[in-house]
């Protein structure tokens, strides 16, 4: 019987840490991982990083003979970059082995690769929750790596370091790294269950990356949250070590300094330092229900057509909100409230005009602060759409191109992150801000 996922702290923990003795941390991102270094670390540490069983589990793995198993068993190095290029890729492909949380048992992946080095198609995915399962699997490969090395070199292991209270995440908060990862892997594996979607296990493993992979980690006043071992070696037996860990995989860049001038119309605005590229989004925001289980999907989103005012420079875009396949117990049948878009910082403020079936409409911006990393969101709302209405609604905007030169710039690419849903923070389980991927060029 499963039991319910719980985002108390298991007792006190310290509130702030002093930075890591061994800075920057041997870890990757999921991206990493998927890439040329992790390929790398994979195929050179394979043996000890499964334990010499040649397989590594990600999830629930047998315990008896006979047992049942309920996770994602890879067969080889191949199998695993494959499987993350996959999941961080995100959308959808011909031959995809769509899976869903619980894993219902065991999930063989074997995905070897060709010979020009490419990957096979038909990996499994999980739909809007592959960054989910990417950043899990990443914490895990990170977990065993620095395990491996220390045993190497004494340095201490990542699994111990514990997460202080000053954390802003829940379900991370006043636990060990090896214990987020065995609550990530219990939930995949549906041995625990969770009310409200997902627990946000992936934010923090991709946080232990960006803030503790990095160089600047022993100075950056957002490194004080986790608390590692001091190393089991002196430092005098330390530098006594002839060779360093083999493949230390690359640190990542700095991120990148504020502008020192605003974009026009924005004179005054103060925002917090920009994220890194790469970073991962806590996206959407707010006390609502994001993904899960028995999390449905209520409406999409989907690009209309646009203009451009061949005197203002300006570009307008409608977009069409349609009725989505939904079944799941929760956030099926809901009004349409409200529509965010997660933007580029130095578009707040670009959108002017805004139509909900024609009917004016005003814009609005949030800037979020999240350790230390700026998110604006746009939010369109107020649009007290019943559910039998929001089928076929027109959302109309136009930019100003003196400060977003249009929609691709405003969503930093090709596709926009957009959530759906009702309004919000009012009730916590009771509202739903169901997140898409939208491709606007």
């Amino acid at each position: 019987m499963p039991t319910t996922a719980s985002s108390s702290p298991p007792g006190s923990c310290p509130a702030t840490c002093s930075a890591p003795s061994s800075c920057p941390l041997s870890v990757l991102s999921s991206e990493g991982w998927s890439g040329s270094s992790g390929a790398s670390l994979l195929a050179a540490s394979w043996p000890q990083l499964t334990g010499g069983t040649d397989v590594l589990v990600l999830g629930s793995a047998a315990t008896s003979p006979g047992g049942a198993a309920a996770g994602l068993l890879f067969d080889s190095p191949d199998s695993v970059t494959c499987f993350l290029a996959r999941q961080v890729a995100g959308g959808s492909a011909d031959g995809d082995q769509r899976l869903g949380f619980p894993l219902k048992g065991a999930v063989n992946v074997s995905l070897p690769r060709g010979q020009n080095g490419s990957c096979p198609a038909g990996a499994p995915t999980f739909g809007a929750a592959s960054s989910w399962v990417a950043d899990v699997l990443a914490l895990k490969l990170n977990v065993l790596y620095t395990r491996m090395l220390s045993a190497m070199t004494g340095a201490p292991g990542l699994e111990g370091g514990l997460i202080s209270s000053s954390y802003s995440v829940p379900e991370c908060t006043c636990r060990t790294v090896g214990g987020v990862l065995d609550r990530a892997q219990q939930y995949l594996a549906g041995m625990v269950e969770s009310a409200d979607g997902a627990p946000a296990y992936d934010v923090c493993a991709a946080d232990i990356v960006l803030q503790f992979g990095d160089a600047a980690c022993g100075t950056s006043p957002y490194s004080d949250w986790l608390c590692l071992a001091t190393s089991r070696q002196s430092p005098q037996q330390q530098q006594q070590l002839s060779t360093p860990p083999p493949l230390n995989p690359p640190t990542q860049p700095l991120p990148p300094d504020a502008p020192a001038v605003m974009p026009p119309g924005q004179e005054g605005l103060l925002l917090p330092p920009p994220r890194p590229a790469g970073s991962r989004s806590p996206f959407p925001f707010g006390s609502c229900l994001a993904e899960g289980s028995n999390v449905g999907r209520p409406f999409l989103l989907g690009y209309a057509n646009s203009s451009l005012n061949p005197y203002s420079g300006d570009w307008s875009y409608c977009f069409d909100v349609a009725h989505a396949d939904c079944s799941k117990t929760r956030c099926c049948g809901i009004p349409l409230e409200q529509i965010q878009f997660l933007i580029d910082d130095y578009c707040y403020g670009a959108v002017y005009d805004l139509t909900v079936n024609g009917r004016p409409r005003s814009a609005s911006y949030n800037v979020y602060d999240v350790r230390g990393y700026t998110y604006t969101v746009l939010k369109f709302t107020a649009l007290n759409l019943p559910y039998e209405d929001a089928q076929g609604a027109e959302i109309c905007f136009s930019l100003k191109s003196s400060v977003c030169a249009d929609v691709a710039t405003m969503c930093g690419g090709p596709s926009c992150s957009v959530a759906m849903g009702n309004t919000p923070g009012m009730g916590g389980g009771n509202s739903c801000c169901v997140p898409q991927k939208l491709t606007v060029a």
